[in-house]
């Protein structure tokens, strides 16, 4: 694959990323691998029956997801992808708006993804938006800056 060609490549599946939903998880097949080992600060999933798995209950509470592409560095078949994901769920911060930041690092060749690791700050996600753990998560990253 060319330098465009691996581009055009990652602007497509950031394309994908921006329609997907729990009702059309097909169209993973056109960009992972059956082997793709795909890692978060939740989860390590190995193969594609599996991500579809994952992605499928990921998705049964959100309401809305989209994603903004801020930057994407492709080089030799290894892709380095900063994003913003705007997320409306309906069980985390009482379905309001949620912002945030990610680093993706994809790995593919001959237009297959093998690996993808997804970078973000989980406290933010996921433990912020209950109320009790967002005091506690406070409290501990006040003290840890004062260090």
């Amino acid at each position: 694959m060319q330098v465009n060609e691996e581009q055009a490549f990652i602007q497509q599946f950031f394309q994908m990323y921006r329609s997907l939903d729990k009702n059309n998880l097909h169209m993973l097949d056109k960009f992972y691998a059956e082997t793709i080992e795909f890692t978060d600060p939740l989860h390590q999933i190995k193969g594609l029956v599996e991500l579809k798995q994952y992605f499928s209950h990921m998705y049964q509470n959100v309401e809305d997801c989209d994603f903004l592409l801020k930057t994407a560095q492709v080089h030799d078949g290894t892709a380095f992808i900063e994003w913003q994901m705007m997320l409306t769920h309906k069980t985390l911060a009482k379905g309001e708006l949620i912002r945030l930041e990610g680093i993706s690092v994809i790995k593919f060749k001959q237009e297959k993804i093998y690996s993808h690791r997804d970078y973000f700050d989980l406290s933010l996600m996921l433990f912020d938006q209950i109320p009790v753990i967002k005091r506690i998560s406070g409290y501990i990253k006040r003290k840890a800056s004062e260090y």
